[in-house]
């Protein structure tokens, strides 16, 4: 029981992660109540790897718009820890102590 709330809980986590990838990568407005929503929520999941690389910007232009577009480097290294985290956990978790007892 324990091992499945804990990989629900890094899947949860790993699903706003990878929101905010897509989300970043494809300039999406911020403005917008569910990019910024997802923004909020997994902040708190990217500060900890905030810093470590620069953030390069590209932009993509498609029919007169020039949409900002950059690769979260934060977001790309805490979803690869919090993938690592979560699955030993998740494993040790489910892991039998007593086994025959």
């Amino acid at each position: 029981m324990l091992g499945t709330i804990v990989y629900f809980l890094a899947g949860v986590a790993e699903a706003l992660l990878a929101l905010r990838i897509v989300f970043r990568l494809l300039g999406a407005n911020p403005g917008s109540g569910f990019v910024a929503g997802v923004y909020n929520f997994s902040q708190p999941l990217v500060n900890p790897f905030a810093g470590i690389f620069n953030q390069p910007a590209a932009t993509a232009v498609g029919q007169g718009a020039v949409t900002p577009s950059v690769i979260d480097w934060p977001a790309i290294v805490a979803l690869i820890i919090i993938a690592i985290i979560g699955g030993i956990v998740g494993r040790i978790a489910y892991h039998p102590r007593h086994v025959g007892v």
